[in-house]
C-alpha cells in the first residue's frame, strides 16, 4: 500500500521501469532540482511536463529558463491559470477541482530580421 511518504518513490520506480523499456535516446528522466538542471542545460525540449508544488510559485522561473524551439509544448498543472507571456501561446486550458491545467506552445517569430511573409 502506498503511503504519502513513499508514493513519490513508488511513482519514480514505475517510471523507471517504463523508461527501461524505451530507447534511451528518446526519453531521459532527470531526478533532481529542475531549476538547477535548467540553469546548467543548453538543451531544447520537445515536450515538458510541469507539476510543481503549488505554494512554491516556481512556474515563472521555470519558464524563464526553458529553452524552447518552434513547436515546443509545455503541459502545466497549478492552483491558478498561469500566463507565461511571449513567445508562449496557450493552446488549451481547463480546470479539474482545485487544479488548473494548461498546454502551451512556443511560437517564435524570429526569422533573423526578415519579414514574416518572405
Amino acid at each position: 500500500m502506498a503511503t504519502p511518504a513513499n508514493l513519490a518513490q513508488l511513482q519514480h520506480a514505475d517510471l523507471t521501469i517504463d523508461v527501461a523499456a524505451s530507447p534511451s535516446d528518446l526519453l531521459v528522466v532527470v531526478r533532481g532540482d529542475a531549476l538547477e538542471y535548467l540553469k546548467r542545460s543548453r538543451e531544447r525540449f520537445d515536450v515538458v511536463f510541469l507539476d510543481p508544488p503549488f505554494r512554491q510559485n516556481a512556474l515563472p522561473a521555470v519558464f524563464r529558463l526553458l529553452k524552447g524551439a518552434e513547436g515546443t509544448r509545455v503541459y502545466v498543472e497549478s492552483s491558478e491559470p498561469f500566463a507565461p507571456g511571449a513567445p508562449w501561446q496557450e493552446l488549451k486550458s481547463a480546470r479539474a477541482g482545485q487544479v488548473s491545467y494548461q498546454l502551451f506552445q512556443w511560437r517564435s517569430d524570429d526569422q533573423g530580421g526578415l519579414p514574416r511573409n518572405v
